[in-house]
């Protein structure tokens, strides 16, 4: 007897091949997803980081440039306005400022002022006189929970936490980012 030989496919044959192909594809789709994902994010918190960055550094360079005796010593160099319930770090930090001190430097000198109000940051060049608020740096994240703190006699530790949108929670497209620094204020010139 003469038997043909089969050289196709069977259908169960066909259908596994075509699985194994489907979950190659599928795998391959999931990865570059989970890439694209965490590209968006990280350039997400880049953008926050840079933005707030940039408000850290300005606050930073005011505090270093202030001026003053240590507090309750007469003419202190800075005052932390604490909120209720907020002890010990605040919302609003004012700074005595000179580019360079002069002799005698009393109370009525020049002060400047941060603080975070309406999710944004504010700085005012007149914070004693009533000069007003103005936002110090446009298009800024939203900031959720800053801090002026005191560390040590003429230490201050800033704090700024955001996210690209506060009301919303952190997620993957709402990263959160912490920016930490702290600088010394001068003492007062010896004579």
């Amino acid at each position: 007897m003469y038997r043909k030989k089969n050289c196709g496919l069977t259908l169960i044959e066909l259908v596994i091949a075509i699985s194994l192909l489907g979950m190659v594809v599928l795998s391959a789709l999931a990865i570059n997803m989970s890439s694209e994902r965490f590209l968006r994010r990280q350039n997400v918190e880049s953008q926050i980081t840079n933005l707030a960055s940039v408000a850290l550094e300005q606050i930073i360079k005011d505090i270093t440039l202030s001026f003053g005796n240590p507090p309750g010593t007469g003419g202190p160099a800075f005052d932390i306005l604490l909120p209720p319930g907020s002890a010990p770090a605040g919302n609003q930090l004012n700074l005595r400022r000179f580019d360079v001190a002069p002799d005698g430097a009393s109370a009525n000198d020049r002060w400047v002022g941060y603080q975070f109000n309406n999710n944004s940051i504010e700085f005012n060049s007149n914070v004693l006189g009533g000069g007003s608020w103005v936002t110090l740096i446009g298009h800024v994240p939203n900031p959720i929970n800053p801090i002026f703190q005191e560390i040590d006699t003429n230490l201050i530790r800033v704090e700024i936490t955001c996210r690209q949108d506060p009301a919303q929670p952190q997620s993957i497209a709402n990263p959160q980012v912490t920016i930490v620094s702290a600088a010394h204020i001068s003492s007062a010139a010896s004579n």
